[in-house]
């Protein structure tokens, strides 16, 4: 099943009404993206407020697209020239109980140490001629575990690495990191981290069909918890078989507490002379934590 189709600033608009009924964005908020004094008198020029949020549905959809348009051209661009593109992913065990404050928190601090190890700074790096690398956090929702929060990191270089033998290198050093900062809970030398050669640097970026709803699947993004708590009155004899609405309205207030204002993607450069091929708005990049 799918929502019929409308234009993005149509679809933009409906979600934005759905997003205040159920209270989701309040204030000024609400203005975001609605032309202003199209009608008065005397007559003044119309305005549209825009609030420049991630979480808006407005502006959001926008801004996240812009940036995913600059990560492929950049990305792209470097495997013309023979750039290699390996992905990262790191993770920690968590429970259904692990508030999502605390996962972000850990991660962060686990990866941080890792980025400071001899292993990452003096071995993977020039043994991947390393450019350039990006990392994005990514949050999936269960209903039999919560939130899932991981991280994705983008390595751009000239040299291919044996990916299995970094997977045990970097599992070592991933558990010491994740037991300095007091992860209770080791990852497993099996799935606590993964890396892969990839051929599109947007790979932990792909793009959600807006019209397209899941009817059920393993685990949803929190996109798809939106795409279901604002297309649940445009979908017939919908019912949704593995969240109410209640439950969806309380993982995204509790996702927007904890994210909300924060930059994710930051653009890390080890070879000055390849920094000028990103424009200067582009080292620092920003975006939904989805």
């Amino acid at each position: 099943m799918c929502m019929e189709q409308y234009s993005i600033t149509t679809l933009n608009s409906m979600i934005r009404e759905d997003l205040i009924t159920e209270d989701l964005i309040t204030g000024r908020d609400i203005l975001c993206g609605k032309w202003l004094n199209v009608e008065s008198f005397p007559p003044k020029p119309p305005i549209k407020p825009i609030c420049d949020k991630y979480f808006c549905p407005v502006c959001g959809f926008e801004k996240v697209n812009t940036i995913r348009k600059r990560v492929s051209f950049q990305t792209n661009e470097f495997q013309k020239n023979d750039g290699i593109l390996h992905l990262l992913t790191l993770t920690i065990p968590h429970s259904k109980d692990t508030q999502l404050e605390e996962m972000y928190e850990l991660l962060s601090q686990s990866t941080r140490r890792l980025k400071n190890s001899s292993v990452w700074r003096n071995r993977l790096k020039k043994e991947l001629n390393s450019q350039f690398h990006y990392n994005r956090y990514e949050t999936t929702i269960t209903p039999s575990n919560s939130f899932h929060l991981h991280l994705h990191i983008t390595l751009g270089g000239y040299n291919i690495i044996d990916t299995d033998l970094w997977k045990e290198r970097l599992t070592e050093v991933w558990r010491r990191c994740c037991d300095s900062v007091g992860v209770k809970k080791l990852p497993s030398n099996k799935r606590g981290v993964d890396i892969r050669v990839i051929t599109n640097g947007t790979y932990t970026m792909k793009l959600n069909e807006d019209t397209n709803i899941p009817k059920k699947q393993d685990s949803y993004s929190v996109e798809d918890l939106k795409k279901i708590l604002t297309g649940y009155k445009r979908i017939e004899h919908f019912k949704h078989q593995d969240f109410s609405l209640n439950e969806i309205k309380k993982y995204l207030k509790k996702y927007k507490r904890v994210f909300q204002g924060k930059k994710y993607m930051k653009v890390y450069f080890d070879n000055e002379d390849y920094r000028w091929k990103w424009s200067e708005e582009q080292r620092t990049l920003e975006g939904l934590f989805v």
